[in-house]
């Protein structure tokens, strides 16, 4: 029994501080419109679209190793495996 009412304190506590809240929090929208856009680049193979999707001096390390550091750096690999089927 202590420990429901534990619980259920812990519940209040959070929704009351902010930490839970209802519906969907503005950078939940956003990501899932980034989930968006990295899809259509897939789709339509567009490197540059693709590489939008992190930061001017973004790091990414690609499922063949290495580390792609930049955007420019990304365009590169993207245009040059995309007739592959780089995923």
């Amino acid at each position: 029994m202590k420990m429901k009412v534990l619980a259920l304190f812990a519940a209040v506590a959070l929704i009351l501080s902010g930490t839970i809240k209802a519906g969907t929090t503005e950078d939940e929208r956003a990501i899932k419109a980034l989930k968006g856009v990295f899809a259509k680049a897939m789709e339509n193979k567009d490197a540059k679209l693709r590489a939008s999707i992190w930061a001017e001096d973004g790091t990414l390390v690609p499922p063949t190793g290495g580390f792609l550091r930049g955007r420019d750096a990304m365009i590169k690999v993207f245009l040059d495996r995309s007739g592959r089927g780089y995923r």
